[in-house]
This record gives C-alpha cells, structure tokens and sequence, in this order.
C-alpha cells in the first residue's frame, strides 16, 4: 500500500482530529507486548500475501475461541510480560564492546570498563533484569502451552521456540552473576536499590566488604537516629515523634510534621524550599534544616557525617557492581544466545498477537473469511463505524469474471462508507485476524490502492484534478477509487474515469468505482458486457406542500442509481421558483438527449448485450464455492438487475425456472 492508501483508510492515523482512537490500529491493538504492538502495526501497514502465513493465523485464532479457558491463561501470562521490549535489549546486547574473559573461578569476568560504559550501567541493570524477568515469563508461557497439548501449528511452533532448552544458557548467565530475588522495576528508587543489592558478591571482594560496611554503618544511623529522637520527644512530646528518612541529595534525615515543631525552632520562620543553616529545636543543634510542604527535613552533625560514610560504601558497591553489569553483557554477547533470543522474541510476538484478534473476534462477533478466488461478504460492516447507532451492514460480491463493480448514488448514501469497508475486511483478512460479517470469502490481494480525497497540493502546485491523476497514475490487484474527475470539466471526466476503467478492466484489477458518473456504468457495461457490475445505494425522495425530504437507507441494491432529480426538489426551498424552472428544463434537455442515443440501438442489440451479460454473471455463480442459499440470493439480485433492461422477455421466465 502506498502512502495515498494509507492516508485514505485511517489505518494507522485519523486524517482530521477525533475524540478517540478512530483508526484499525487502535481497534485493533489489544496487544500486551512492545514486540506485538510492534508487529501489529507492520502488518497493517503491509499484510500478509502469503495464503499460509494467513491460514496460520486463522487457525490459531479459531484454536482459542474453541478453547477460551486457555485464550484467558495466555492473556494472562502475556500481561506479565510487563512490556519488556526484548528486541531492544538484543540491539543493546549486539553492540560491540570490550569483551570480557571469563575468571579462573568461572564466576565473574575481568576487563577493562571504561567510563562511558560505567555511564550507561545504571540503564543497562535494567536491561539485564528486563531479560532476566522476560525469560522467566516465557518459561512459564511455555509450560502453559505445553500443558494444554496445543495441536494447532502456530500456537505448537511458540511452544517449540520458547522450550526449555532455548532459554536455559541466557538465564544461567544471569544467575552466575544477579540475586534470585532481583526483580525488574521501573521505579527509580527500585533501580538503585537494585544496583546495590543485584549482583552476587563472592566473599570477601570489594562488593561484599563494603555490602558489610553498609550495614554497621546503618544500624549505627538507627541507633543514633533512636538517641536523638527520644531528647526531641521529650521537648515536643511522643505524638510528634520524628521519623527517619533517606532524601536523594542530603542523605539521611528527621522529617517532622513542620506544625509540630514550628513553635520549637529558635530562629525566624523559613519559607517554604528556603533552607537554614544552623538551628535548635529544644537542646538538639541541626544543621540544613529545609521546608517542604507540610514536613520539615534537618540534620545533626552526627546524621550527617554517618549519611555521608552510608554514601561512600554505597558509591563503592554501585561503582563495583557497574563493572560487573558491564561484564555480564559482553559475556551474553559472545555467548551465542542472540539468536535464540530474537526466535523467542518473534514467537511471543506472534501469540500476543493472536490473543489480540482472538479478543477483537470475542467481543465484536467477527467471522473467520474463506480464503479464495473471489471476493463474498454477507452484511458487511464497517469495523470502525459499526458502533454507530443505526449502522447498516450490505452484502458484497466481486467474482473471477466481474471484478469491476460501478457504485452510484445520492451524496450522504453511504458509498464511501461501503468501499472502505472492503478494503478495510480485506486488510484484517490478510493482516490475519477474522472480519466483520456473518459470512466472508476474501481472495488474496498483492496490493491495494485507495484514492479517496479531494485535497489540493499546495505545496507541490497540483490542484485537485492535478493531485487525482498523479495518485491515479500509479494505479494500473484491489482497487478502491471514490469519485474521480471532479477537477476538470464533466465530459473530460467521465472520458479519463472510462480511459482508467478500461485499463483497470483489462488488467483485471478487482475494482469498486464510486462515482456521480451515471454514464460511466452503461458506458463500461457497453464495452465489457460481462465484467462490469452495477449497483448503487438506496435513496428515495419525497416532495409534500413545497416541503422536499430525502431518505438515505445506505442499503445497497443492484443495478445503476435511477436519475430521480432529489438536488432540484431540495433546492427549491432555497431558490426562487424561476431559477427551479430553468434548471428543469436544462435537466429534462438533457435527459431526453441521453435517450435518444439508447433508443438508436436496435431490439436487437439490447437483448443481446442484456442476454449476455446475464448468463455469463449465471455460470459464474453457479461455478463459485457458495452455498445453496448463498447461490439463490445471488441469482436472485442478479436476475433484478437485469430483468431491469427488458422486464417484458420471455427469457426471464425460463431463468425464473431455473
């Protein structure tokens, strides 16, 4: 698809700003891992041709809505995925770094870290417990797969590629070097706990030591914090006891309720965020003491001298720690997993991404289509505009033979609305997910072009006409062209509109034409009798005392729209009665024009082309893949369709028969 057809269709952005998400990907998105929000939009934007790939997808999807109990575990299992973007971590792992040599111990890897990578560490920790927490999940989605015994391909193949022994040598790096319990956050504060406490220390390394120092030094904090406290409680009593907090910059500290301790404080109020120097509150001197909102945070020499000893051991073990993260990603690197990890990452990819049709297909009622040669639907919707109240659903047929299908009708019937609709089933068809209809068969499509638009291109200098050739001329697969030569003269277009037709015809795109042209359908159907179908979307008007009303049903019925002049009546309650007359008659000059042109035809020549054209829609029919039913309504719209050229023939009555 191009860039025209993407645009037109909304598929991944809404042309002009809505409340809401109003694009197939938003309706499509249910996805609960970065790697299928990923694919989802890829596919979207360039679906399947493979009729494998497709009937894959179809059968899994089929698979878990026989099997609900199992779509709501995997559902489940997926959510705890927790949007780990595991193909960034394999790019991150892929970089070139200093390589590390494994100890003679086996146990941690010495190199040379340099001060770029330690700069990094604290993000790629996270990394490397994103990895730790995705591997574990994809065990436990491989045990629940193979649990329940899937026969189905792609849900067995997912089960194949996250087995056992395709994740055991990553997490067993992991392990040689991260604590059991270090666990993926992405909470700052959680990040720096776990750059402390992440990584096994061996007895007696730098690691351990200062783990060793942080703990007497911090047990000293409390002891000294439970001296102080208990002098301050005896000033402002038990109930404004202060408590003893860490802040990023100062370190360790009392934070009192400020209404507490206002009254206490022997020296001019602070504002709030304005900081003190020294102070007393009762017989304690504190240093730093700062407003922050409804608290007051101060130190004592004693705090901050400990604070800053607690700091140094933590500075040590981050510092020491860093160089063993960055050791651990080199030993990933040259350990051989990546491929292992990119396979895992594409299978999980492929089932979030069939739990996201299966929940799409649940909740909306979507039917699985036919794969095959031509295009069926039975009360299509339209995916997006379904949840509009009143939404009319209409059949579609496009068959091997009459791939070109003319739609005419009043403006607001709903032509738009109806040939978006196909290519917008056609895409979730072959995007892989089940459409809306109560019956489909779609056949496979290598491209689709939309041209749906009326804007002019300033920027480039093309007006409208100008903009509609050059979208056009890239168009010679599924077609969908709504209105085409407004920009020019009526003559010029309708010639350019039949020229593109025909050369659609020829190529035997799969075509839906929405026009104003009411020639171009006779005119197609005089030059390719048997592979141009007609419809057009109901309208009926209504003029009573000088009052017109139009009714638009948006159903679509079989044959040209009828050239009943609902414009004219409508504008006679806007216009003086003259200026009604005079375009009446240019209208009935016209019409009357028209028709003498088709009277020149001989009896003959109509009930042949007529004749024609209908037995070769029949034999089509009849050699399709559709039910009984499916046959007879289809026999029965095209024998109104055209019944309509000659009601009065005898041959009717022996189709009737048939």
């Amino acid at each position: 698809m191009d860039k025209t057809t993407i645009a037109a269709l909304e598929l991944a952005r809404n042309v002009q700003p809505v409340p809401g998400q109003s694009t197939l990907f938003a309706l499509l998105n249910h996805t609960c891992t970065t790697e299928g929000r990923r694919i989802l939009l890829k596919l979207i934007l360039q679906p399947m041709a493979d009729e494998d790939e497709i009937t894959a997808f179809h059968d899994a999807i089929e698979t878990l809505c026989r099997d609900e109990e199992l779509f709501r575990e995997l559902r489940k299992c997926l959510k705890d995925f927790e949007r780990i973007d595991l193909e960034l971590i394999i790019g991150w792992v892929s970089l070139v770094h200093a390589i590390g040599i494994v100890s003679s111990s086996g146990r941690h890897m010495s190199a040379v870290v340099g001060d770029h990578d330690l700069s990094q560490a604290e993000e790629d920790l996270s990394r490397i417990l994103g990895l730790k927490s995705y591997l574990k999940n994809v065990q436990a989605l491989h045990q629940l797969l193979r649990a329940a015994d899937v026969a189905d391909h792609l849900l067995a193949s997912v089960a194949s590629k996250t087995s056992t022994d395709k994740t055991e040598l990553s997490l067993g790096l992991l392990a040689a070097v991260i604590q059991e319990d270090a666990a993926y956050s992405r909470n700052l504060a959680d990040l720096r706990h776990a750059r402390m406490w992440a990584i096994r220390a061996l007895p007696n390394d730098a690691i351990d030591l200062a783990r060793a120092q942080h703990k007497i030094k911090r047990e000293e904090a409390e002891a000294y914090f439970a001296q102080k406290s208990a002098l301050f409680q005896e000033v402002i009593g038990e109930v404004a006891a202060p408590k003893l907090v860490e802040d990023k910059d100062k370190g360790y500290c009392f934070r009192f309720k400020w209404a507490d301790v206002r009254q206490y404080v022997d020296t001019d109020e602070p504002q709030p965020g304005e900081t003190w120097g020294q102070a007393k509150i009762g017989c304690v001197r504190i240093n730093l003491g700062v407003r922050k909102g409804e608290n007051y945070l101060c130190q004592t020499d004693g705090l901050l001298e400990l604070s800053q000893r607690i700091r140094e051991q933590e500075d040590i073990i981050i510092k020491e720690s860093d160089k063993y993260i960055v050791e651990l990603r080199n030993a990933i690197t040259i350990s051989g997993v990546l491929p292992h990890l990119a396979s895992i990452a594409k299978a999980v990819a492929q089932l979030d991404l069939v739990c996201s049709h299966t929940e799409l297909t649940t909740t909306h009622g979507y039917v699985r289509p036919k794969l095959g040669r031509e295009l069926a639907l039975i009360k299509a919707r339209h995916p997006i505009m379904e949840a509009r109240r009143g939404f009319v659903p209409n059949d579609v047929f496009s068959g091997d033979d009459t791939k070109f299908v003319v739609v005419t009708g009043t403006n607001m019937g709903g032509k738009t609305t109806y040939i978006k609709t196909i290519a917008l089933i056609q895409i979730l068809a072959q995007v892989g997910c089940f459409v809306p209809a109560e019956k489909a068969a779609v056949s496979i499509c290598d491209r689709i072009f939309v041209r749906s638009a009326t804007n002019d291109n300033a920027a480039g200098n093309a007006g409208t006409f100008a903009v509609e050739m050059d979208e056009m001329s890239v168009i010679l697969h599924l077609v969908i062209i709504d209105e085409l030569g407004r920009g020019t003269s009526t003559n010029e277009g309708l010639a350019l509109a039949a020229a593109i037709s025909e050369e659609l015809v020829k190529r035997k795109s799969r075509v839906f034409f929405a026009t104003h042209f009411l020639e171009l359908g006779k005119m197609l159907n005089g030059w390719f009798p048997s592979q141009i179908l007609n419809i057009h979307m109901s309208s009926t008007g209504v003029v009573e005392e000088d009052h017109a009303t139009i009714s638009l049903p948006h159903t679509v019925i079989a044959g040209p729209v009828n050239n009943w002049d609902y414009g004219l009546e409508l504008a006679s309650r806007y216009f003086p009665p003259n200026l009604i007359e005079s375009a009446k008659h240019a209208s009935t000059c016209q019409q009357e024009k028209e028709k003498s042109k088709d009277d020149q035809k001989s009896p003959a020549e109509k009930k042949a082309a007529a004749e024609g054209a209908a037995m070769s829609h029949v034999e089509q029919a009849l050699a399709s893949e559709m039910t009984n039913l499916e046959l007879a309504a289809r026999l029965e719209v095209l024998t109104g369709q055209f019944r309509a050229l000659d009601p009065n023939d005898e041959a009717w009555v022996d189709m009737d028969e048939a």
